[in-house]
């Protein structure tokens, strides 16, 4: 009868290790021979290096395997029989050792040691590749219709030699600066560079320590503009132009490998409306595809409605930036 006991055991015993599992799911082969959780998941991983799939062991199938959709109440019924436990654990790691060829501990301490050493190998690739990139590709210029291919470390020299209407400034980091705008710089489907920032840090001695005039003249000596990098402030207009739907982005990008974090402000002639927000400064390598700045948010988006109710204050906004 197909609702007797020993038609739910043999619809549930695995063809493998012989036993019910105590735990679904069960899989189904083509030939309709049964493999349970256990027995697939273990195969599965160390056939996964050879792309190989799990193949049957009682018809030697290696088609797809597919869940076997086996009723709780049957399920439950199969694993209290007696005689159909799990094995105990020293009868498990034989029948593990019999079909995978090791014992369970070397089996995971192998996999182990063998994902890490793939690690290391992942992450020294990856890291050859960006210092190869970071000193060898060049980047095109993304300043107006430019798009000359520059070198990154050149990227400060060719703004100064070749386009000389950009603004050249420098603050002390943390501190915010503030740059008054004019919206006739932005263009509907290019990005423009507002300025060229060099962010510095100013290395402070307490010159109440000193105990003479020579000493003091000494740490005044010492207390220097210590440059951190240099940013580029750029403004993006979007290819639609209808009020309802334009929009300019405004970003910075820096040439170096260290990581920032800016606040990007803009406001009207009084103040009294505004826009802000904190986030991540992008990679030269980012210009390439200017999309993951949009979708990464590192940049203040701002409409063409909000400019305009900016502007009945005046012609001139307030941008300010602070980089962390």
């Amino acid at each position: 009868m197909e609702n007797t006991i020993k038609s739910w055991v043999n619809k549930g015993e695995c063809t493998i290790c012989g036993i019910v599992s105590n735990h679904l799911p069960l899989y189904n082969c083509p030939e309709n021979h049964k493999i349970c959780g256990y027995c697939y998941n273990e195969l599965k991983y160390v056939l996964k290096e050879h792309e190989a799939q799990v193949m049957c062991k009682e018809c030697e199938n290696n088609g797809k395997m597919t869940h076997y959709e086996l009723d709780l109440s049957t399920f439950n019924k199969m694993k209290n029989l007696p005689n159909y436990q799990n094995l105990p654990p020293d009868e498990e790691d034989h029948m593990f050792k019999l079909l995978i060829g090791m014992t369970k501990e070397a089996f995971y301490s192998t996999q182990e040691a063998l994902n890490k050493e793939q690690d290391k190998q992942r992450n020294d690739f990856v890291k050859s590749r960006t210092c190869f990139s970071i000193s060898k590709r060049p980047l095109k210029c993304l300043h107006r219709r430019c798009h000359q291919a520059v070198a990154l470390a050149q990227f400060v020299n060719h703004f100064k030699l070749e386009h000389k209407d950009v603004e050249i400034c420098s603050a002390q980091k943390s501190k915010e600066i503030l740059f008054p705008f004019n919206v006739s710089k932005i263009e509907n489907g290019r990005h423009v560079c507002i300025s060229m920032l060099t962010v510095y840090e100013v290395n402070q001695i307490d010159l109440r320590t000193a105990s003479s005039e020579s000493i003091a003249k000494t740490c005044h000596r010492f207390c220097q503009k210590i440059p951190v990098d240099t940013f580029w402030l750029m403004v993006t207009g979007s290819i639609e132009t209808k009020t309802s739907a334009a929009y300019c982005v405004f970003w910075l990008f820096t040439n170096s490998d260290n990581s920032h974090r800016c606040t990007l402000e803009l406001g009207s002639a009084r103040d009294s409306i505004s826009l802000s927000t904190y986030c991540a400064v992008s990679s030269a390598w980012d210009t390439y595809d200017f999309s993951t700045v949009l979708k990464e948010l590192r940049c203040l988006i701002v409409t063409k409605q909000a400019i305009k109710s900016m502007l009945k204050e005046g012609v001139v906004l307030n941008l300010r930036v602070n980089v962390h």
